[in-house]
C-alpha cells in the first residue's frame, strides 16, 4: 500500500512531535501495555513521522475476486475492509521481512480498529495451501473450490472461528499479520535514537 507522508520531519521539533504522537496514540499505547508491532516498508526513514492510509489498496498476491469477498466478509464481522483499508503488521520483525526493506515500528492513531488471526499467519498463504487460490502462468485465480457456494459458507464458518478483534497483545504469541484500519492516520518510528530517548514517555505507565 502506499501511503501519504502527513508531517515532515523538519516541520516541528522533536517536542512538537513527541507531543503530538503521545496524545495521538493514547489508546493504542494503553492497550499494547509495551508490547509492539512494527511494519515493512520500502522508505527509509529517520525519527518520528506520521501517514495516513489509503483506500484503493490493489491486491498484489490475491485474485481480484477472492480480495473483494474478503473485504465484504472483515467489514460485515469487523467493521472495516481488511485487505483494501488496513495497513499490515506483525509483532515479528523478521517475519515482514518479504513485504519490505525497512522495517520499523507503528502506533496507530486513536479510533483505529484492528483483526488478527493466531491459527492463521497469513491468509493469502493459506488460501493458497488449502485451494481456494491456484497460480498459473505466474498469475493468481479464484479455484473452483471457491466459487463453489457450500465450500464459501465452510470459508466463512473457519475464518469466523479465527479472526477476533480482541486482546490485540496476544497477537504477540506467535508471528502473525495483523490488519491495523487508521481512519486518523498512524505513526512510524524509524532509525535515530527517538525511541529509545524517550522510552519512559512512550511506554508511561502503560508496562
Amino acid at each position: 500500500m502506499r501511503l501519504e507522508k502527513f508531517i515532515n520531519i523538519n516541520e516541528k521539533t522533536e517536542e512538537e512531535h513527541l507531543n503530538s504522537f503521545l496524545s495521538e496514540t493514547t489508546e493504542y499505547r494503553k492497550m499494547m501495555k509495551g508490547v509492539r508491532l512494527w511494519r515493512a516498508h520500502n522508505h527509509k526513514l529517520k525519527g518520528i513521522q506520521k501517514f495516513y492510509q489509503r483506500h484503493d489498496r490493489i491486491p498484489k498476491d490475491t485474485p481480484k475476486e477472492i480480495h473483494d469477498w474478503l473485504d465484504d466478509w472483515f467489514n460485515k464481522n469487523f467493521g472495516f475492509r481488511a485487505r483494501s483499508d488496513a495497513v499490515f503488521a506483525s509483532s515479528t520483525p523478521g517475519y515482514l521481512d518479504y513485504y519490505g526493506k525497512y522495517t520499523d515500528l507503528i502506533y496507530p492513531c486513536n479510533g483505529f480498529k484492528f483483526v488478527y488471526s493466531n491459527i492463521i499467519r497469513d491468509l493469502t498463504i493459506w488460501l493458497k495451501e488449502t485451494g481456494y487460490v491456484k497460480s498459473k502462468d505466474s498469475r493468481l485465480y479464484a479455484e473452483q473450490k471457491f466459487k463453489n457456494s457450500d465450500n464459501r459458507k465452510e470459508l466463512e464458518k473457519i475464518l469466523k472461528q479465527s479472526y477476533t478483534n480482541k486482546d490485540l497483545p496476544a497477537a504477540s504469541l506467535s508471528p502473525t499479520e495483523v490488519a491495523l484500519y487508521c481512519p486518523n492516520g498512524f505513526y512510524m518510528i524509524g532509525g535515530g535514537d527517538f525511541f529509545e530517548k524517550h522510552y519512559n514517555e512512550i511506554i508511561g505507565d502503560y508496562k
